[in-house]
């Protein structure tokens, strides 16, 4: 019997006890040489997809250190955006501070005028 084995495995199977259980049976020995030898072909694995344990660890490491090095990339632009909108903050608030001034000053100088005018008339 001949056997092929490039990307192919076969599972474990006792050729020789398969043969001599089928001649026990009566067949002929040349038959069951050719029932067992196609037996042994249909049986065969093919390996040149599958992976090993060890080849899945490799990937699954190198995916793992893929994803921190991302996630360490997230964190830090996050944290650029807190500093940016902390930022922001802080001028929104210096901006209004600046606009409310402004105002009470308007405020007070148009009061301040009102009085002098409201002041003028009255003494005339």
């Amino acid at each position: 019997m001949k056997t092929e084995q490039n990307t192919m495995t076969n599972l474990s199977f006792d050729t020789h006890s398969q043969v001599k259980r089928l001649v026990q049976k009566g067949m002929k020995e040349d038959l069951a040489e050719e029932i067992v030898d196609i037996s042994l072909q249909n049986n065969q694995l093919d390996m040149s997809n599958l992976v090993t344990k060890d080849y899945l660890d490799v990937r699954l490491a190198n995916l793992e250190v893929k994803i921190e090095k991302r996630f360490t990339e997230f964190e830090k632009r996050f944290a650029e955006i807190k500093v940016m909108i902390s930022d922001t903050q802080t001028k929104l608030i210096v901006w209004m501070i600046g606009v409310m001034i402004t105002g009470f000053s308007i405020m007070g100088s148009a009061i301040f005028a009102l009085g002098k005018i409201y002041a003028t008339r009255t003494l005339q």
